[in-house]
């Protein structure tokens, strides 16, 4: 009996590592501010994808889990993200060129003079 709870624990584990796809990550806000929106577009893509924080904002100092869709073009790395920080179409950030497939979280920084910056695990 033993063994085969062990199995079943072991199957569930690799199931939830394997719905993961390798471009999810974890948004950490230390920028001294509320986000409103996050948008992540490929390098690539002159358009900005819609807003994907899954709550309606993300407090300074929390976290969340950022998940693509299937329809994610995994076999490309290279994303830029845009952080809407306010109310006016001109309060964000925007990261560019961020390796979602090495990366599974993300620290978003706010320096002195406003602009974002941000490190990765």
């Amino acid at each position: 009996m033993k063994k085969l709870l062990s199995l079943i624990t072991l199957i569930f584990a690799f199931a939830q590592i394997n719905a993961q796809t390798k471009l999810d990550f974890i948004l950490e806000n230390q920028t001294g501010d509320i986000l409103y929106g996050m948008h992540v577009s490929s390098s690539t893509d002159s358009e900005w994808g819609s807003d994907i924080i899954p709550s309606s904002v993300l407090g300074d100092g929390d976290d969340v889990r950022i998940t693509f869709s299937a329809v994610a073009d995994e076999t490309e790395c290279e994303w830029d993200i845009k952080l809407d920080s306010g109310f006016s179409e001109d309060d964000f950030g925007v990261i560019l060129g961020v390796d979602l497939c090495s990366v599974h979280r993300i620290t978003v920084y706010k320096d002195e003079d406003g602009e974002y910056y941000f490190e990765t695990e």
